[in-house]
């Protein structure tokens, strides 16, 4: 019997030692799994974070390139970017910009023309113009003085003795105001408003001031005779020179924040669209000098482009109109004066 009792024991001893041995060694299987991933999953690993260091380079290259970009637009603001300035004939906050011949409007192939609603109704311009942009033609104008940016809001109190708030309230409209300051843009201003504007402004300092032609904004606006035939007054990167619907926020900005164009004049691309003198009229080929547009019509001419329109709208090409009596929270003006 204690022979018996003695091989149970054992019998038992043996029977732990098999399961503590099966147990340790599948604990340490399961740490060299934890403990040593597969080659695939390593060389997948090491291939993420390859890709990831490529993408972050290409980042920081281009955020490099577009940082000198603008950096080299706004060093050109000391030398010829104030091209425009040098006369004493033109009142204070204005420049001088020089006459000469330019080829007003598109010069898009025929096939891409559209008309109003784009290529099947999509938004989608980019490289395509407006059939009222064409036919390109030559324009030449004389001399004139151009404002430097668009009418503030301390300048219109100053002449017409309301408030922003007063043309929102004449605008009837439901909208917020969307930009209050003194070096905020006028809006919420109607063609006639605007053109009463010059007539009291005249009246005040004994000089003629009026609107620009059509054909003086854009020639101004293509920077004049220092244009570089860049796509957007003063440059091809709509960042740097304009508040647009791609960073304006929704709201209007205060003039001059952006780079200014070759003849050192602010936001003549974005901000707020500009009242100009002229009825709209479709344009010929003929060759013209000094033109202001028709006699008579239903729309006045917008220029430049605002806070809320797409890149494409803010081209020198570009043409808009609307009624003049009108109002809209993203249009304004800018005067000029003959020297």
């Amino acid at each position: 019997m204690n022979f018996i009792a003695e091989a149970a024991r054992v019998l038992s001893a043996l029977c732990v030692l098999v399961i503590f041995t099966t147990i340790s060694c599948s604990k340490k299987e399961a740490e060299k799994k934890v403990a040593k991933p597969s080659e695939d999953s390593i060389l997948k690993a090491e291939e993420e974070k390859f890709i990831e260091q490529i993408i972050d380079s290409i980042i920081k290259v281009e955020q490099q390139e577009e940082e000198e970009f603008i950096k080299g637009l706004k060093s050109m603001e000391s030398t010829d970017r104030g091209a425009g300035r040098a006369s004493s004939n033109c009142p204070a906050d204005m420049f001088f910009v020089r006459g000469g011949t330019f080829t007003m409007g598109g010069m898009p192939r025929r096939d891409e023309v559209v008309d109003a609603k784009g290529s099947e109704g999509s938004l989608d311009y980019s490289g395509r113009f407006f059939k009222w942009e064409i036919p390109a033609h030559s324009v030449k104008v004389n001399d004139f003085c151009i404002a430097r940016q668009q009418v503030s809001q301390k300048e219109w109190y100053e002449v017409m003795n309301t408030t922003l708030q007063k043309q929102h309230e004449l605008a009837k409209s439901r909208m917020p105001l969307i930009g209050e300051g003194d070096n905020f843009p006028m809006y919420y201003v109607n063609w006639y408003e605007a053109v009463e504007y010059t007539h009291k402004l005249s009246r005040k300092t004994g000089k003629r001031y009026r609107l620009l032609t059509e054909a003086e904004w854009e020639y101004a606006a293509r920077g004049g005779e220092h244009s570089k035939n860049t796509k957007y007054s003063g440059s091809n990167n709509l960042e740097a020179v304009a508040w647009y619907e791609g960073n304006s926020g929704r709201r209007v900005h205060e003039s001059c924040l952006q780079v200014k164009n070759e003849l050192g004049i602010c936001d003549m691309s974005g901000n707020v669209s500009e009242w100009v003198g002229d009825w709209y009229a479709d344009y010929d080929d003929k060759y013209e000098v000094n033109p202001k547009g028709p006699s008579e019509g239903s729309n006045r001419v917008l220029r430049g482009g605002g806070w809320l329109n797409f890149a494409y709208f803010c081209r020198v090409a570009f043409r808009g109109s609307s009624r003049p009596d009108v109002r809209y929270d993203y249009v304004g003006f800018r005067i000029a004066v003959d020297p």
